[in-house]
This record gives structure tokens, C-alpha cells and sequence, in this order.
């Protein structure tokens, strides 16, 4: 071995580790759009309700069954992505906006979730 040389490898060329924040920033994002997953078709189905009662295809009744079973729906997704997150508001938020406003419920959740995930503090 020569006197300059050196014996341990040169560490500025290997590939650092991501830090922590942005890990956990991804497992944030992934969980949160995790809770959306019943937002689309929540929305499609009480859209064509909503539809179907303004062009009077169905009854008033027919529309509250139809909405009471996508609040059902949504409040077991609650319940069940709640066992496997630990912070699931936006699945609880989903159902409540969605069982109050109809319709306009799961937009409101889908352009809530959005933006939180984009403005997130790390």
C-alpha cells in the first residue's frame, strides 16, 4: 500500500438516503387518497340520483333510499378504513358531508382531500 492511498472507499459518491420527511410525506399521501377511494363513486351515484329526480324518473322516496344506502356505504367505509389508518377524517368527513349535502358531498371531500395533500406541512 502506497503512503497517499487511502483504505476506506470514498463516501461521496454513494447514494444518500431519502430523509425521513419525505417519506412520511408519501405514506401521508398514499393514506389520504386510500380514504378517497369511495369519493368517485359516491359522486357518480348520487349525480344520477340528483339527475333522476330533477327529470322526475323517480320519486322523492326512491332518491332518499338511494341516498341513505350511499351514506350506509360510506359510513362502513369509514369504519372499516378507520381499523386500518390511524387518522382517518377525511373517510368520517366523506360520510358526513355526503349524508348532509348529497351530491355536493363527495366534491367537497374530493377538492378537501386534494388540498391537503398539497398543502401539507412536513
Amino acid at each position: 500500500m502506497k503512503s497517499g492511498a487511502r483504505s476506506t472507499p470514498r463516501r461521496d459518491r454513494q447514494v444518500r438516503p431519502r430523509p425521513r420527511h419525505v417519506v412520511k410525506r408519501w405514506i401521508i399521501i398514499g393514506q389520504r387518497l386510500r380514504q378517497l377511494v369511495a369519493a368517485p363513486p359516491a359522486l357518480a351515484i348520487e349525480g344520477v340520483a340528483i339527475y333522476l329526480l330533477i327529470d322526475r324518473t323517480i320519486d322523492v322516496s326512491e332518491w332518499l333510499l338511494v341516498h341513505g344506502l350511499v351514506s350506509l356505504c360510506l359510513l362502513l367505509w369509514a369504519k372499516w378504513i378507520g381499523r386500518r389508518l390511524r387518522r382517518n377524517q377525511l373517510a368520517w368527513f366523506l360520510f358526513a358531508a355526503t349524508a348532509g349535502l348529497g351530491p355536493a358531498g363527495p366534491f367537497t371531500a374530493i377538492v378537501t382531500g386534494l388540498l391537503l395533500i398539497v398543502f401539507h406541512r412536513d
